[in-house]
């Protein structure tokens, strides 16, 4: 027995999806008019200000670690016990950078991707972090190393996990399930 708005909605909707659950497997769509109210944009007001906070202080942070990257890559000596060793640090910096741009565009824009941006983000500032702390060999600048990652690296990271954590709470439009595929 088939239901037929299922049936019909199937054949219509463009948002179609299938997956696996507890050893069944579900298909399920969502209305066009669901689609039309913005599948990633049904955000609670209250995570609307984090957003937009969220959004300014990635891209601030974005535009302070361009000039960084390229003091870097001028003042890094080209060999530090490993061969490259300023293409290595400046690449982590560019992937940084970039991880920072597309979280902070997601947060702006209040898609779910920020799920995936926040995550590598988040990610990407604990490896800086550790290998800032164990590439140092001492003294001053492992103090500064130490400081950095206490005060900046590791915080941005776990406000990175939150945001993305936060956004997997999101509302979003339920989409109909169906348990078996209807014949065409």
């Amino acid at each position: 027995m088939t239901n037929k708005r299922s049936s019909d909605a199937w054949k219509t909707n463009t948002f179609m999806c299938a997956y696996f659950v507890g050893g069944e497997f579900f298909y399920c769509h969502m209305s066009n008019n669901s689609r039309k109210e913005g599948y990633t944009r049904n955000v609670k007001t209250k995570h609307k200000k984090i957003l937009r906070t969220a959004a300014i202080a990635y891209s601030a942070m974005a535009l302070v670690l361009l000039p960084w990257v390229f003091y870097l890559a001028r003042s890094l000596p080209t060999q530090h016990v490993a061969w490259h060793w300023d293409v290595s640090w400046v690449g982590l910096d560019i992937a940084l950078a970039i991880a920072l741009v597309t979280t902070g565009l997601f947060a702006y824009r209040q898609s779910r991707l920020i799920i995936i941006s926040g995550t590598a983000l988040g990610s990407l500032l604990l490896l800086d972090a550790w290998f800032d702390i164990l590439s140092q060999r001492g003294g001053d600048s492992m103090q500064q190393a130490v400081l950095m990652a206490l005060l900046i690296e590791i915080p941005v990271a776990i406000a990175s996990f939150m945001l993305a954590a936060r956004a997997l709470a999101w509302d979003v439009p339920k989409p109909h399930i169906a348990k078996k595929r209807p014949k065409k």
